[in-house]
């Protein structure tokens, strides 16, 4: 239950941070980043497909020059862009209005140390469960039950079938 709970907290969070973002994402992919640029419309400058694409580095220099001081931070790679993008309205007569952005920049190193970590905390757990599985230890707990039936008596939980077999077949 306090899973579900921890479950269902993390999901509003996850909700209410995500409805400040702008609808619209423009994802690229260059030199070992990724480039997550959400916006209040469609603007051409951030997609590489577009004519109006000025490279990669033009675009971060245009993102961080119209970013606020105080909206701008980047470290080891990571960088991230909170500001406005004039867009011109056609035939208007220069006349612009102002999109709301959030860029942020992603090294690739980043995302494989995270699903490495995951991954080794997965197969750990995994190993943890079969080492004390084989030895005859409680799964739960870790108390020896070689000597047990069917509940371990330092927690209650049910031991499993293959819990006792491999300890008598020693």
């Amino acid at each position: 239950m306090a899973r579900l709970a921890v479950a269902l907290l993390l999901l509003v969070l996850i909700a209410w941070g995500w409805s400040y973002i702008p609808p619209v994402l423009h994802r690229e992919s260059h030199d070992g980043r990724l480039f997550l640029i959400f916006s209040e419309g469609p603007i051409s400058r951030f997609d590489s497909a577009s004519s109006d694409f000025l490279g990669f580095d033009a675009m971060i220099g245009q993102l961080a020059g119209q970013a606020p001081s105080n909206r701008r931070w980047h470290a080891l790679g990571f960088a991230l862009f909170i500001g406005e993008w004039p867009k011109l309205l056609p035939d208007s007569g220069g006349g612009a209005i102002m999109l709301r952005y959030v860029a942020l920049i992603v090294p690739y190193w980043s995302l494989a140390c995270i699903t490495g970590f995951v991954a080794l905390v997965a197969l750990l757990r995994v190993w943890r469960r079969k080492r004390a599985e084989f030895h005859g230890h409680c799964l739960s707990c870790g108390y020896d039950l070689r000597f047990s039936r069917n509940r371990c008596p330092e927690c209650g939980s049910h031991i499993p079938e293959g819990a006792r077999t491999h300890e008598a077949a020693a």
